[in-house]
């Protein structure tokens, strides 16, 4: 099964056509920095990243079984339960519904991210940070190619 078929079937998504051709034929290496971080062609670690498109934000499971220790884990960890549904159903507002997918990261601050609804895949920047987000390509090929000077460095 191709790269792009993995992920658009695990996540229940649709890629648009050009990032699934770029998925599927990575002008990178997968040890290249590139597609470690800027660029992921790794299956898994993009549906790791995207990860949101599969889950219920009023399920708390994944952290909180319901027993006394599970319990006693997610407030240790997380806090109450009033405030992490909060932050998953905003997580989900502002990333699933509105169609954003996490291509890549720098390592650091920045995650770089398309919308799915979006054909020519102009690439956006949020920084971790301060939860901002930004325009950065028009293209996903301006993108590699940014990447790709990079890696020549």
């Amino acid at each position: 099964m191709s790269a792009s078929r993995e992920v658009e079937k695990e996540l229940g998504i649709i890629l648009p056509d050009l990032y699934k051709n770029i998925l599927d034929n990575s002008p990178f290496s997968k040890y290249e920095d590139s597609s470690i971080y800027y660029l992921i062609t790794d299956p898994q670690r993009l549906i790791e990243m995207n990860k949101a498109y599969k889950m219920n934000p009023d399920d708390l499971t994944d952290i909180d079984d319901g027993r006394f220790f599970g319990r006693l884990k997610r407030i240790l960890f997380h806090g109450s339960q009033k405030r992490i549904l909060a932050q998953r159903k905003k997580h989900f507002k502002e990333w699933v519904e509105s169609k954003k997918f996490v291509i890549g990261n720098n390592g650091g601050e920045e995650i770089f991210f398309i919308y799915l609804d979006k054909p020519k895949c102009p690439v956006y920047v949020h920084e971790i940070e301060t939860g901002n987000s930004f325009y950065k390509f028009d293209l996903i090929s301006r993108y590699i190619n940014d990447i790709d000077v990079f890696d020549d460095l």
